[in-house]
């Protein structure tokens, strides 16, 4: 049976239209980390993986920021380890930092007490978080599609040495950084249960990225925006645990019963946003 030409031009409409909107959609590609505490978000339906720039560097950027499916035992390192990264992006001729438009993505690994490590490799890291914080909620950035608002946009992680707690450097110029993304994100994640707990040593679980689009603090007063280290990230956060004491004598980041689920740390009280 023929279809008039109206009716042919809907349907390539409708099937164009229906591939845009699912194009749109955050699609993580695999089984969420935390997939039996994942919470559906708005932005979950509206903002896809690439972010909003079509500009090839900013679309691998977001890819690389929303990257769910890197599986396997995560390598332990610690405060060193980060800085010893920064180290090796520094003396890398072919990364250059600051550059918010066409950020470079490093293609190689580095060399560090914990051996050769590279973005995307998944890591374990024992913190003291000095403070979470709600970023980018006003205007928001392109990886979450500019939307504003605490649910669409990255919980700001910063993170200090593991050290005793009297030693504690609060500089933020010498914190290192993880961001737990919006996507299915829980609510137990949230700033202020999370803020609440900071006498409490924290893990965090996920690949490693690098922030290309800023620098750290340098000794000539230079860099920052945020202040830390080394632009080296653990991005996004996949798993958040909390250690049942608050003295590091007791928080072996390779204990196997010092630490517990963050989310059943926080338990069944009312989450607080």
């Amino acid at each position: 049976m023929l279809r008039s030409a109206p009716f042919m031009a809907f349907l390539v409409l409708g099937a164009s239209g229906s591939s845009h909107l699912y194009a749109q959609k955050f699609v993580p590609g695999c089984s969420l980390p935390w997939a039996s505490i994942s919470e559906s978000h708005p932005i979950d339906r509206s903002c896809a993986n690439s972010g909003l720039s079509k500009v090839p560097a900013k679309v691998a950027e977001s890819r690389a920021k929303n990257n769910l499916c890197v599986a396997g035992n995560p390598t332990g390192i610690d405060y060193e380890t980060l800085t010893e990264l920064q180290d090796g992006v520094d003396t890398d001729q072919s990364i250059h930092l600051g550059d918010r438009n066409t950020p470079s993505r490093p293609t190689r690994k580095y060399a560090t007490s914990k051996g050769d490590l590279g973005e995307g490799d998944l890591v374990r890291f024992a913190a003291w978080v000095l403070l979470a914080k709600n970023s980018n909620t006003s205007g928001g950035e392109n990886v979450n599609c500019s939307k504003s608002g605490i649910e669409n946009n990255d919980i700001h992680l910063v993170l200090a040495k593991l050290v005793d707690h009297a030693d504690l450097d609060e500089d933020q110029c010498h914190s290192v950084t993880g961001e737990a993304i919006p996507h299915f994100r829980p609510s137990s994640w949230s700033s202020v249960n999370i803020n609440s707990f900071r006498d409490h040593p924290f893990l965090f679980t996920g690949p490693l990225f690098l922030d290309s689009d800023h620098m750290p603090c340098r000794s000539d007063g230079t860099g920052g925006s945020p202040d830390r280290a080394s632009v080296w990230e653990i991005h996004p956060v996949y798993d958040i645990e909390i250690c049942k004491f608050t003295s590091v004598a007791k928080c072996s980041p390779t204990s196997k019963t010092a630490w517990v689920a963050f989310d059943n740390w926080v338990g069944e009280a009312e989450p607080r946003k």
